[in-house]
């Protein structure tokens, strides 16, 4: 267990931590994205970065001076060092705002927060098992659509965890107003049709992870290829031969039912070896 983070650049105890985990209702407010470290590198973390910084434009808040890409990397280094984190991990971005619920918002500025935690495995392994996954047509995201996870987003969190317990599954896919799969509570879904794999473009899934992109864009090297999909309906999904999961800490996730669908997980297993030749 991580014993500091840092908050705004200071290093603090986390018994100190006065940043709370409850956003639901609006009384803070938090952007926040995921980074997978292996040994101490930070994966994917201009285009992190850069996600968070889309937000706060589509939210109209202001981004602080010193979230840059040269001080988070400084600040990431330091919080491996006195967590003593030195092989695979996991760290946590966030740019937050506090505010009573009937306090009308005085400044549009945020502060940004590091949690550094170690992982069990420092590598990615496959999940030889499989994940459940569910589709719900009711677990609906509304606009505005934005690229990173965002406070009110939680809301829709809650939802999935309890309709995860009621359906007996691991992950929970997420649908937009037009009824289309474009993401999951577990991260980036896609599917696999005659050796194609399908995905909803960035056009419907904003908060696509920068691993995700890394391994569509080196399916060649495995003789596949991709096709970005405006729409993805439950019986997309229900009809493919395979279906997967990308998760910024884990990688490739091979799912093993959707409902009632079972599936295969030859080409998910050899989409996996690409993050062999993962890097920063």
């Amino acid at each position: 267990m991580s014993k500091f983070y840092i908050d705004s650049g200071k290093i603090k105890k986390i018994q100190e931590c006065s940043i709370s985990a409850d956003y639901v209702f609006g009384i803070n407010e938090m952007i926040y994205e995921t980074v997978r470290l292996v040994d101490t590198q930070p994966l994917f973390l201009k285009q992190h970065l850069q996600n968070m910084r889309d937000t706060i434009d589509v939210l109209l808040m202001s981004c602080p001076s010193n979230f840059t890409y040269a001080e988070i990397s400084k600040q990431i280094s330091r919080l491996l060092n006195v967590n003593k984190v030195y092989k695979g991990g996991v760290c946590k971005i966030i740019l937050y705002r506090k505010s009573s619920v009937f306090e009308t918002y005085t400044s549009t500025e945020l502060s940004y927060a590091l949690f550094i935690q170690a992982l069990e495995h420092a590598t990615f392994s496959f999940n030889t098992k499989g994940i459940r996954l569910a589709l719900h047509p009711s677990v609906l995201l509304q606009k505005p659509l934005l690229y990173s996870m965002y406070s009110a987003h939680m809301v829709v969190q809650h939802k999935s965890k309890q309709l995860l317990q009621t359906m007996g599954a691991d992950a929970i896919a997420y649908f937009n107003e037009s009824a289309d799969v474009f993401h999951s509570s577990h991260g980036d879904v896609f599917y696999i049709k005659n050796k194609v794999v399908y995905c909803p473009s960035p056009e419907i899934n904003t908060f696509r992870f920068p691993l995700s992109d890394f391994l569509l864009q080196n399916l060649s090297k495995i003789d596949m290829k991709y096709v970005e999909q405006t729409a993805c309906t439950i019986d997309s999904f229900l009809q493919a031969d395979e279906v997967f999961i990308v998760n910024p800490l884990y990688g490739v996730q091979w799912v093993v039912s959707c409902n009632e669908t079972t599936y295969m997980c030859k080409f998910s297993r050899q989409i996996f070896t690409l993050l062999a030749t993962v890097s920063e």
